[in-house]
């Protein structure tokens, strides 16, 4: 039976469905309000890699390893199944001098922070990589996920646990009183909160920015927003058994 605190998380994309599942697992009276369906945003668009190599050493890639535990430890094996999880492995290429010399760099220190990694050479190195590879490492931790699954499986999984999931229900206001956010305003009705998770990224409700200030602690890492290319590769041509990162370009 769900007790206590009643918590509203808004958005439904994979942090909102995750938030609202563990909150849900732990007994916690949460409504997830979504604006439209579940994992239509960015978490749906991903590439859906669970990569440690993209991160330098520091807060973000301390999160990153949780991640990877969660899914590995933590979640049933249905779910992960439903996500599709699948321990790829992952790899990072250099094609140039330059390039492998920042691999090499960037590896060592990934080695420092506890990551296991190997170096491909010659070869070494996978029959479907390019011949122009001069240094791939590889981290058998790294994994795969289907990203318009992910959200939709673990607010299933909530909903069974007692969680309200609201698909097509946008927040439009947030209600302060005494200093804090009591209650979110939808199309319909007024939430009563003592809590609210905001989780929508860029459709974060306009209202919501009076609602709250950034407190950087000392040490947080800036976040700014990451883009790239995938690639996938012709027919007729072997396929990687690893996501591949080259820097720019996911494949």
């Amino acid at each position: 039976m769900s007790v206590g605190p009643r918590v509203v998380v808004i958005g439904g994309g994979v942090i909102g469905a995750a938030t609202t599942y563990w909150l849900a697992r732990r007994g916690r009276r949460v409504t997830l309000l979504e604006r439209g369906r579940l994992s239509g945003g960015a978490s749906g668009e991903c590439g859906g890699f669970l990569f440690l190599q993209s991160k330098a050493p520091g807060p973000l890639l301390e999160l990153a390893r949780e991640s990877l535990e969660l899914y590995r430890r933590e979640l049933p094996e249905a779910i992960r199944r439903a996500c599709r999880f699948r321990p790829s492995g992952g790899l990072v290429v250099a094609t140039e001098p330059t390039t492998e010399a920042l691999l090499e760099r960037r590896a060592a220190a990934l080695e420092a922070a506890g990551i296991p990694l190997q170096r491909w050479r010659g070869s070494d190195l996978p029959s479907w990589l390019s011949t122009r590879v001069r240094l791939a490492t590889h981290c058998p931790l790294e994994a795969t996920v289907m990203p318009a699954a992910v959200a939709p499986t673990l607010a299933a999984a909530a909903a069974e646990a007692g969680a309200d999931i609201r698909e097509y229900t946008p927040a439009r206001a947030l209600e302060q009183r005494g200093g804090r956010v009591r209650a979110v305003r939808t199309d319909s009705e007024r939430l009563e909160a003592d809590w609210v998770v905001l989780a929508a990224g860029a459709w974060t409700p306009p209202s919501s920015s009076a609602c709250w200030a950034p407190r950087p602690s000392p040490g947080a890492p800036r976040l700014s927003p990451a883009g790239g290319n995938c690639c996938s590769p012709l027919r007729g041509r072997p396929s990687p058994r690893s996501p591949c990162w080259t820097g720019v370009i996911w494949l």
